[in-house]
């Protein structure tokens, strides 16, 4: 795909072409209901029921569908026909495959169903129309609650990953750790501590922490010298915060 892919996306991805139920608990930003749709094209589950907190509801994948189908003109000439309306999404593969997405909200009666998308909402009652479900969500998750409830790979994600992969910078996280739910939507992964016992000291040892972690996991080949090189320089903009 010509699109940047994260780690943490692939990583869910790669559960569900698997088979599995999985959970990504990722702090705002990180591309919850794009991920969904980019399970959609990888992974091709024939029949899929989509929940959402969105009013808009089944539009709200049906945007980032379009999103990725524009940024990817392969992808978008490997299909035969797409359509979206408010009751469903359907699309065709050149090669045969077909993916159907129905909205939740009309799933009375629904069943033979692969894969159960909650987005940002869970009902658990729910969660058994299908094979498995994955669950994208955003949820303070430092006593791992999550891992407890569902009993599958929960892969978190708070701000500092995020920072290590580039989709915020110093000036964001300046703002957002004054925010008062700044626990509850980036640090997800810490403890709740009142906004006065937050210190910048305390976010620039943790993501100067992620940081080296990374680089000594990175191999050091000729494919890897830009990505340690871009480790350097990340762990130096955080002196500058």
């Amino acid at each position: 795909m010509n699109i940047k892919e994260f780690t943490y996306q692939n990583e869910l991805i790669n559960e569900v072409r698997k088979g599995k139920t999985v959970v990504g608990n990722w702090a705002r930003g990180a591309g919850k209901t794009f991920s969904l749709a980019r399970v959609l094209f990888e992974v091709k589950p024939r029949k899929v029921l989509y929940f959402s907190d969105s009013s808009r509801g089944i539009w709200e994948l049906g945007e980032r569908i379009g999103e990725l189908l524009s940024s990817d003109e392969d992808l978008k000439n490997s299909l035969s026909s797409y359509n979206i309306s408010s009751n469903k999404i359907d699309f065709k593969f050149y090669t045969g495959e077909t993916v159907v997405v129905l909205p939740g909200k009309n799933s009375e009666g629904i069943r033979n169903v692969d894969y159960v998308f909650f987005d940002n909402i869970f009902d658990e009652k729910l969660s058994y129309i299908g094979s498995q479900y994955v669950l994208v969500t955003t949820q303070n998750n430092h006593n791992k609650n999550l891992q407890h409830a569902h009993r599958c790979k929960v892969i978190d994600v708070d701000i500092f990953d995020l920072v290590v992969d580039k989709i915020y910078g110093k000036d964001f996280v300046r703002e957002v750790m004054s925010n008062e739910s700044f626990f509850k939507e980036w640090g997800i992964l810490n403890e709740f501590k009142s906004r006065d016992s937050l210190s910048v000291n305390d976010f620039k040892e943790e993501a100067s922490r992620k940081l080296m972690k990374q680089f000594l996991d990175t191999p050091y080949t000729k494919d890897t010298v830009l990505t340690r090189k871009n480790i350097i320089e990340m762990l130096k903009d955080l002196k500058q915060i």
